[in-house]
């Protein structure tokens, strides 16, 4: 039950990120500032923006599959940020700060309660209505 409690906050998070970007969007210019190697292989970005002369970063951000192609310090990138949360951003275009995790916190919620409904039924002991045999 807490892996559903943990996958189901994860997966609000990123519902709650964006209805407040939905509420009132920001379109702002970003810049990859830092190209990131992953250990897996693979690459993420530190993309900074700024917002009312404040500079944010961050890492975790999904890219478009075009820019992704282009990917190299300096490239601009399009984005949207909370007009009351400047930290709050995602690309333009996405539904979520990260589109391509957000359903797997969903499935990952869903999974992890079902696991648990099983482990509960299932770890039952029978009972029996037959008479104990001591003697």
């Amino acid at each position: 039950m807490a892996l559903f409690v943990l996958f189901a906050s994860a997966a609000f998070g990123q519902f709650r990120a964006g209805a407040r970007i939905d509420a009132a969007p920001v379109r702002v210019e970003g810049v990859i500032a830092r190209v990131i190697p992953q250990p897996k292989g693979g690459e993420s970005y530190e993309i900074s923006y700024v917002v009312d002369g404040r500079t944010y970063r961050t890492e975790d951000l999904r890219l478009d599959p075009a820019l992704l192609r282009q990917a190299r310090v300096g490239l601009a990138v399009p984005l949207e940020v909370a007009a009351d949360d400047p930290a709050t951003a995602r690309a333009a275009g996405a539904d979520h700060p990260d589109d391509d995790v957000t359903p797997a916190f969903v499935l990952a919620a869903l999974a992890s309660a079902v696991a648990a409904v099983f482990c509960l039924w299932f770890g039952r002991r029978p009972t029996s209505d037959l008479p104990s045999r001591a003697g």
